[in-house]
Order: C-alpha cells, then structure tokens, then sequence
C-alpha cells in the first residue's frame, strides 16, 4: 500500500541522563568496528517486525561503524518494565560497544477525508559499557492510505524517523568514547566538471559491444567504462577534477518507437551494471583513477522513472503511479505523479519503492567508491522525497557525497527553494546558463548576465551552484554560437572565471555541434585544437587564482554594450570585462578598481592585481553581494496608464506577472545589484500584454538619493 509518513518538529522530548534534549552532535564513528547489543519490542502486535524496520535500524549503527546484534524480541517482551528489558539485552551480549532498547507501539489515532492516521509511540534507550545511559521518549504521527493497512505499515513508515532519532541518541553517548572520532560534514567540491555520457565517449573493449552502429545516431557506438579509463587523461590534462558520468546501471537496450536507448536514462535495475558499459570491477577502477589522480567521479543516477518495459513495471505494478502521461505542464501534482514522455513514474512515496531506491543507490556508492551522485528530473520526483533521501545518502554514507540536482528552471526562487529544502549540496544554474547563451551566442545586452549574477543573494551559497552553457538535453554552444569558435571561447572564459563550480559536456572542447538530439549527442573525436588549449589555460587561470576560484563577486560597471564583474578575494582582485564593441573599452571604475584595468579588448578580457584591501572590506564586499543588506530607493513612474512593472529578483517579481508591482512605485533595491525591467498590463481572464521594447536595465550604485529608472 501507498503511505506517506507526515513529519512534524518535535522539540525536546527526550530524557537523558547528561541533558534535557538530545544533544546536537556531529556524527560519532568508532575507528574500529564493533558490535551492539539491539533489542527491538512490537508492543500491542502478533506480527513481526517488518523487515524494513530491522534494516533501518542497522543502517543507522552502521554510519557509527557498529555492527547490531539483534536479541530476539520475544526473550525480552516477557520482562515489563524498561530498566528489566535493557539488562536482558545487555546480558545477551555482554562484550556489546553500547546496548540498545528500541520499544514500539503502535496504535490507531483517527479517520478524516479517507486517510487513517496513526501514531508510533517510541521509547529509545541506550546503554554504553560504563553505565552511562540516554533515552528518548516521543511518538511519530503516520497517515495511511488504505483501511487494510495495520500497525506493522505504520512501523515501516515511522522507520526513518526513529532511525535518525537512535542515531542522535548515539552520538551523544560517543561524544569522547575511546575509540570514537567525529566525521565531517564537509563535502569536497570540485574545481571543475566534465561530462561523458558513456556510450559516446570512448569504446575501451570491443567483446561488450553487442549490436552497435557508429554512423547511426539513435543506436549504439560501443562506448563503455574501458574507453573513460583509458582517456581519463585527455579529460584531467585539461583542469578537470571531477567527471560525471552517463547513468551505467542495466537499461533498455533496444529502440523505442524510433529512438535511440545509448543514453542509459531508461534503467531496468538501478542495482546491476549495464554489461554493454562494463561492469562493477571496472567503474571501480576508473573511480580509484580518478582519486589516484586528484579527480573525483559523479554517478548519475534515475529515481524517477524506469524504461520501457521494465520488468519492475510486472513485477511490482504497485510501485507505480498510474495516472498516464502529463496533460498540464503547468501542474506540480501532474509533473510528480504522471509520466513524462511516457516512462512509467515510480511511487517515491511507497516505503519498499525508497527502500529500493535508497539501498540500491547505497550499494552502487559502495562498490564504485564514487564522490557523489548526479540527480536526474529533480522536477518530477516529490520534493519531500528528495529531502528525505538526500539527508538518508549522507547518514548512511562513509563520508559526505556530493549530491548534484537537475532542476531545470529559470525561477530563481524556486530553485533556492527547491536546493535548500531539498538537502542538496548543488543545482544546476540554468538561470545563468540561457542568460550567457543568449549574450554570447546571440548578442543580447550583458545586463541580461549582470541581473542574473544579481540574484546570488537569493541563494545560501551561490559558489556551491554548478555553471554550464549546455547539456545532453539542449542545443550545444557551439550551435548556439552558429559555429564561431571566438563566440564560444568567449562564453567558454566568462563561464570559467565566474563563480560556481564550471561545466561542460564531452566534445564542448572540440567544437563539437548538435542542435538537438541526438544530433548533440555525437561521439566524442579525440583531436587538439585551439579551443581545447584555450579552455586548458582558462582552467589552468581559475585553479590558480584565489579570486577567480573562491572571489566574491561585484558588478563594477554596467552600460547597454559593457559589463565589468569584480572577483575578490582576501590575496587577489581580478575584474573580468565584457565587452561587445569592436574597439577597446576603457570602463569608469572607482576607488579601488581605478589603476587595474587601463582598457577592456573585445570579447571577454581578465585583469588580476594586488589590491591593498582590508578584512574588514572585503567582508563587507562577501556581505552585500550575498545579502543585499544596503539598499538604495529606485523610482518607476508608469509609462503608459494601466500597466504594472516586472523584472529580475524578487523585489520586481522575478518576470511573474502574477507578482508585477503597482506603477508608479519606490523600491528598496540592493546596492551593487543590477536588474532588467519592463512593463506588462495584467487583465483577469486574459494574457498578459507585454512591453514590446527590449528590457531595460538599471545599476544600482551608492548613493543617499532616490535612483530614477528610465523606461
């Protein structure tokens, strides 16, 4: 059956023997592995306790490096009280690194709107070998679907709860135990990340090709995990640290209705290796290359869907939502729930559905040793479940994964949003992405870059967000770029001096092309040319300075053809020009920024110097760009009668008309930020009539007077 398990804060109802409330702790590993004793009691309940409750629980003491022991509940569930029960599980295994008590009841609360809500009353109690001890005492509130579901479903749902509760409980008895280390939550960003969708990359050993052929761009080309091993160095050679792989768990491998499977993003079995690709020893090898070399590797993986015909979908039909394909694009529920493009949507909500989901993906971390996971269609998968599996990847991992989401919008609030409450370490900035496209590829005004960049302060931490100019799913650059090489080394620089972590996909530093796929899916020709020595240096510049992979950023200077970025940091100060002109530019800095740049050529130009700033002002530059604390008053007269204003950030509704502001209007706007603005004339029932005149933007420089904005 289908069960949501409903979460609600619940502040400090433990009681335990060093506090009032379970301590905060990082997370407390034993350098040498060791037992506990585990008692589990099902009260009010003939049944067993589900498997999947068992498998939690061990989960959990296996991020503490302890191995559990289970004493059978039935020796233990004869003694009444709690103190009696713990000393049987002790006195089974005596020689156990701490002993554990897990009592569970659960009952039956209410019926509303067809939803039966239970309750998962909880006694946690731990012991360590000394004596000390700490419990936790609180109940988990559980909405089932279907009357026929009892007790033992809502302990199965109610089993990530009580396991991340057991865990804190533990951390606060290890908290300096001999033997006992903290782990970091610090993840290990990359510097830079190359993508090579598997199949089009490199074919290393011919005995897996199966049927393949090389001048039809919907089969397969024969390429595997071999041919990444093999060319791991022309990918390293140029500045990547990080490799992010194509999906390689077993697939679809014929066409369907026409279209090619080589991509891998039809999963059968999420836990098996695709035998065209390799197998579980050779990705193993490639990631011990990869580490071997300073390099890290990304698995992408599909949670979302399966492929067709899927042997899952026979099966398990009740891991599915049924719901046919999406009719609304427009609707969330449809997006999560229905599938897309016609692959049958998994169940995220169903307990074995995660269960599978989770372990599977456990087990493919384990055994490549891999650093992180790319996360496919982030859109089409509720945000709850991501949430919750995110924070289960880390808890359960041997050290923290770098969790890359595809959440492809333009809405910066949304994906703000959608990162944070998510647990993801990153998302793709696709904001960014269309914004630079568009002005280097297609001669839009660099205010369109300027206001994006603005909107940093809207993120926690905008340098975590990964920066591309395309993927396997959109034209490539160099289409985009209409094939002029200068075009995409200027967007290919500008990507890779801004902040973020820069990406790009296999072929990109060959010029590869490709409209759309899988014309933009070609595979890959090893051959030297000047983009790639370009791109070798720029990398080489960014990895070398402190500014560039680690700066604050400002917008320093901004008119209709010119874009001046400064890039600061406590050793160094870079200013990355942009200019559209054929002739040089010499742009209007001020204070500090005067004596670095004398003139801006054409295209994309990097100016480092030694700047004498102080602590105190270049936190005051990390301050304002990433909070927006200072404000300036901009006035918007309104144009034409009846029209409201729009634009960039959220203080001008992000271009929502549904979220325009009242003309005409003074708005408190962030020194240093720079915004595109237009007008559009909302009338219910109706679209919206937009303004047909280019956007127009603004700088907002310091100043103690209002700023008026120019229609």
């Amino acid at each position: 059956g289908r069960v949501v398990l409903m979460r609600i804060s619940i502040l400090c109802l433990a009681v335990i023997a060093l506090g009032a409330c379970i301590p905060r702790v990082p997370t407390q590993r034993l350098e040498t592995r060791a037992a506990a004793a585990v008692g589990i009691v099902f009260e009010g309940s003939d049944a067993a306790t589900p498997d999947g409750f068992v498998k939690a629980i061990a989960d959990e003491l296996s991020v503490h490096n302890v191995e559990m022991a289970q004493v059978d509940g039935a020796a233990i569930s004869v003694q009444k009280l709690t103190d009696a029960r713990l000393l049987a599980v002790k006195n089974a295994k005596a020689d156990g690194v701490i002993s554990v008590l897990i009592e569970i009841r659960p009952h039956f609360f209410s019926q509303l709107d067809g939803r039966y809500r239970w309750e998962v009353a909880t006694l946690l109690t731990v012991e360590r070998k000394d004596g000390q001890r700490a419990s936790d005492s609180f109940e988990v509130p559980i909405v089932l679907m279907f009357e026929h579901e009892r007790g033992p479903d809502a302990v199965l749902a109610a089993a990530p709860d009580i396991a991340t509760r057991l865990g804190r409980l533990i951390d606060s008895l290890l908290v300096g135990a001999t033997g006992s280390k903290t782990t970091t939550t610090a993840v290990q960003r990359p510097n830079a990340l190359y993508f090579a969708m598997v199949d089009r990359f490199a074919n290393g050993d011919t005995s897996n090709d199966g049927t393949i052929g090389v001048v039809d761009p919907q089969a397969f080309h024969g390429g595997d995990l071999a041919g990444l091993l093999q060319h791991r160095e022309w990918i390293s050679s140029m500045g990547f640290d990080a490799v992010w792989i194509s999906p390689v768990s077993k697939m679809r491998t014929e066409k369907w209705h026409g279209y090619g499977a080589f991509h891998g993003y039809w999963p059968y079995d999420i836990n098996s290796i695709e035998p065209r690709f390799g197998s579980r020893e050779v990705l193993r090898q490639l990631s011990a290359d990869l580490h071997a070399h300073s390099g890290q590797l990304i698995l992408d993986v599909v949670l979302n869907h399966v492929g067709p015909d899927a042997a899952l979908l026979q099966e398990h039909p009740d891991w599915f939502h049924h719901n046919g394909g999406v009719t609304d694009w427009k609707s969330p529920q449809q997006l999560e729930d229905n599938d897309v493009k016609g692959l049958s949507d998994l169940a995220q909500e169903n307990p074995e559905v995660y269960s599978y989901l989770l372990n599977a993906t456990l087990q493919t971390l384990r055994a490549s040793d891999a650093d992180g996971l790319r996360l496919d269609a982030v859109k089409h998968a509720p945000l709850s479940f991501w949430s919750r599996f995110n924070l289960d990847i880390q808890r359960l991992s041997d050290r923290p994964r770098f969790l890359l989401g595809e959440f492809l919008d333009t809405d910066i609030e949304k994906l703000a949003s959608v990162w944070k409450e998510g647990h993801f370490t990153s998302l793709f900035d696709f904001p960014l992405a269309f914004a630079m496209t568009d002005v280097f590829c297609k001669g839009a005004p660099v205010s369109k870059i300027a206001a994006s960049l603005s909107n940093d302060r809207v993120y926690d931490d905008a340098s975590l967000l990964v920066t591309l100019l395309d993927n396997h799913d959109l034209p490539r650059v160099a289409s985009q770029c209409g094939g002029d090489e200068t075009k995409i080394a200027n967007a290919l620089r500008f990507l890779t001096a801004m902040r973020g972590i820069p990406s790009i996909i296999w072929g990109t530093e060959i010029g590869m092309t490709g409209t759309k796929e899988p014309e933009n899916r070609q595979s890959m020709r090893f051959i030297d040319g000047t983009l790639r020595s370009q791109l070798t240096d720029m990398l080489r510049l960014r990895r070398e300075s402190p500014a560039l992979s680690s700066g604050a950023s400002v917008i320093l200077s901004l008119d209709s053809t010119h874009l001046a970025v400064g890039r600061v940091s406590k050793e160094q100060v870079a200013v990355v020009c942009v200019n559209q002109d054929s002739t040089p530019w010499k742009p209007n800095l001020q204070h500090h920024w005067q004596h670095i740049v004398d003139s801006c050529a054409p295209g994309v130009t990097v100016h480092f110097a030694k700047v004498d700033l102080t602590d105190r002002e270049v936190a005051a530059i990390y301050e304002q760009w990433h909070t927006g604390k200072q404000t300036r008053i901009v006035h918007f007269d309104a144009p034409v009668p009846g029209v409201r204003l729009v634009g960039s950030g959220p203080e001008l509704g992000s271009w929502q008309p549904e979220r325009s502001v009242a003309l005409p209007a003074d708005i408190a706007l962030p020194v240093g930020a720079a915004f595109e603005f237009k007008w559009v004339r909302t009338t219910p029932g109706a679209a919206p009539e937009w303004d047909p005149e280019a956007n127009r933007s603004i700088l907002i420089e310091p100043g103690a007077t209002p700023l008026n904005a120019k229609f």
